[in-house]
């Protein structure tokens, strides 16, 4: 299965990299299909309090 690349800039509009909403809160997710929301939970449970976090994270996951 091909998916996004992470390590470099993705989701680019003419605002910028990692300002395409379609691509972070769809193409992405799907890409990874039930294992997003797993993912994702698990995330939240290891960060209760979103020490971790920052709003990019906020809005991607």
């Amino acid at each position: 299965m091909a998916r996004p690349e992470w390590s470099k800039g993705w989701a680019f509009t003419d605002d910028g990299p990692c300002s395409n909403q379609s691509v972070l809160t769809d193409t992405i997710p799907r890409t990874f299909g039930d294992s997003w929301g797993w993912a994702k939970s698990r995330l939240m449970a290891y960060d209760p309090h979103r020490v971790f976090s920052n709003d990019f994270l906020d809005s991607f996951l």
